[in-house]
């Protein structure tokens, strides 16, 4: 609340932009947050700074917040777009690359979602969400790297209560993949 007053007397204060718009993507009111960053949008992510590295990182941020609103609505087409920009300047930011590989997974394109995937666990091995999601990836062709990934991604997160479905969905996957190898190797005996 407090933030959101300060916001309403100046809703192009861009730190302040960033919070609100995080909060209510958090809260999946995307809509409203691509409203809120509309003026932002129309500038064509341009921002005015008098530090140059300040401004880059506000404006990876702000993208990251606005594509994530679009993917929201499941607009994923404007949401790559978004994740482009921010990709090429930094390539290798693992939850940039984890929610543009969330999209690819929403439209079936499951080969470029596992490489951005594997790209954001090189650079960012503990990343809870890129476990996750290489686990669900790998699960039906390769079941001894979902394992990993999911023993990982459950190793990270058990105390976060953001990954609790997630972490329960982890757990009864890994239960399968475990007592499926375990028929398979009663097979082979």
């Amino acid at each position: 609340n407090l933030i959101k007053k300060s916001y309403d007397k100046n809703p192009l204060d861009l730190q302040l932009m960033l919070i609100m718009t995080s909060i209510d993507v958090k809260k999946e009111r995307f809509t409203k947050a691509i409203k809120e960053m509309q003026e932002f949008e129309k500038s064509e992510y341009k921002i005015v700074s008098r530090d140059q590295t300040t401004a880059e990182t506000e404006k990876i941020l702000l993208l990251n917040v606005l594509g994530n609103a679009y993917a929201g609505i499941n607009d994923c087409n404007k949401a790559q777009k978004i994740f482009d920009i921010v990709l090429k300047s930094r390539p290798f930011l693992a939850p940039t690359l984890t929610d543009s590989a969330k999209c690819d997974l929403k439209t079936n394109n499951t080969i470029q979602a596992r490489g951005k995937l594997e790209k954001a666990y090189s650079s960012e091995p503990d990343y809870p969400e890129t476990l996750f999601l290489l686990g669900k990836i790998y699960t039906n062709h390769d079941p001894k790297k979902a394992a990993f990934y999911y023993k990982k991604f459950i190793e990270i997160s058990s105390d976060d209560k953001n990954f609790e479905m997630e972490s329960k969905q982890a757990q009864a996957s890994l239960e399968q993949l475990q007592a499926k190898n375990f028929d398979s190797s009663k097979k082979s005996d």
